[in-house]
């Protein structure tokens, strides 16, 4: 699925590895890969999920 970062300032920590995202930020997460967005800042972190229904090409 697609993450785009909304506000705020995040980690997103995916498959081990970990990359600093903030707002205009976009990050693919591969389907069944285990993740975790953590927010850094003060203020609020929003950002929106994308996630096609399966066979959705």
């Amino acid at each position: 699925h697609i993450n785009y970062i909304v506000s705020g300032t995040g980690t997103l920590y995916l498959d081990g590895q970990t990359y600093e995202v903030g707002p205009g930020s976009v990050a693919y997460v591969p389907d069944n890969l285990e993740h975790q967005f953590k927010n850094n800042g003060g203020g609020v972190f929003s950002f929106i999920c994308i996630v096609p229904e399966a066979g959705d090409k």
